[in-house]
């Protein structure tokens, strides 16, 4: 057995290609998200569980910092400057979440669902 791993070779290789990367589109631009969630976000997030406490101005600040972990502070920046309000960046953030942790929205299971009507009936 080899004494020296690469982790650098382990982790390109398990990396998703560039197309199946996770992709946003902001403000008429399509952005492609890092192949994995950053461990940053998801030691933030965990911290954040539960905490009740935040204020608004910790959370916003909390909001931009993860999004320039994402896409680059210059980016956030940029959309700062074209006006973004704050629940959009809030979204974005919490559909990104979503889309790394396998909660997209977009799920096409019926689990939970109304069973769809037979081709005929009427919807009750």
């Amino acid at each position: 057995m080899s004494k020296y791993v690469d982790f650098d070779q382990m982790w390109a290789e398990s990396m998703p290609k560039e197309g199946d990367r996770p992709k946003i589109k902001v403000l008429g631009e399509d952005i492609t998200l890092p192949g994995a969630l950053p461990a940053r976000m998801l030691l933030w997030g965990l911290r954040m569980q539960g905490d009740e406490t935040r204020d608004l101005e910790a959370y916003s600040k909390d909001v931009l910092e993860q999004l320039s972990t994402l896409v680059g502070a210059e980016k956030v920046d940029e959309w700062l400057d074209k006006g973004i309000s704050f629940a959009q960046l809030d979204s974005i953030l919490g559909h990104v979440y979503s889309l790394y942790l396998g909660r997209d929205d977009d799920d096409e299971s019926d689990e939970g669902n109304e069973k769809a009507p037979e081709k005929g009936q009427k919807k009750a």
